[in-house]
């Protein structure tokens, strides 16, 4: 997974959503400082969007792949976003971090280790007791790569560098 991620990192993007209102997490009033882990923060779109709405986190990015997190740092000092910190780590070797957490994002990385309960059951240990928040991919966050993988095996896009490119043109 982390070769195919540092080749081609996803998703490439240039400019964030709209911002939104502040965040309210878990009944944490917008104001409040938090600590928010971003499992799996890739090129850092979701990263850079959260953190534009909470601007009191203390957030904390982590991906597999240098490639992502280099095109999310450079993003990030783009946006003027200075309330995340990147770095590299795999998530089944966080639980030795001795960091503990309000909130974990982990909508883009649990479907995609050998073991997804291990990995959940590791960010699960990272939560502070207090916290229960964690955003996970759902049916409906899914229907778009759904729908792509669809268009891909459609189309006989093969996993190599060049059908990406074709595909994302496409």
């Amino acid at each position: 997974m982390r070769q195919q991620y540092e080749e081609s990192p996803y998703p490439r993007w240039v400019t964030p959503g709209p911002l939104g209102p502040p965040l309210v997490l878990d009944a944490r009033e917008p104001q409040k400082s938090f600590d928010v882990l971003i499992a799996g923060c890739g090129t850092g779109l979701s990263t850079i969007e959260f953190a534009r709405q909470t601007p009191r986190a203390r957030i904390t990015a982590v991906d597999l792949s240098v490639a992502s997190l280099s095109y999310a740092q450079r993003m990030a000092q783009k946006f003027g976003v200075k309330n995340v910190t990147f770095g590299q780590a795999d998530i089944l070797k966080l639980g030795s971090s001795g960091r503990a957490f309000d909130y974990i994002d982990a909508s883009g990385v649990l479907h995609h280790l050998a073991d997804p309960w291990a990995g959940w059951r590791v960010l699960l240990a990272l939560l502070r007791p207090d916290a229960h928040a964690s955003r996970l991919y759902s049916a409906l966050a899914r229907r778009n790569v759904n729908a792509s993988r669809a268009l891909i095996a459609e189309r006989g896009y093969r996993p190599v560098p060049d059908d990406i490119r074709r595909f994302r043109e496409t």
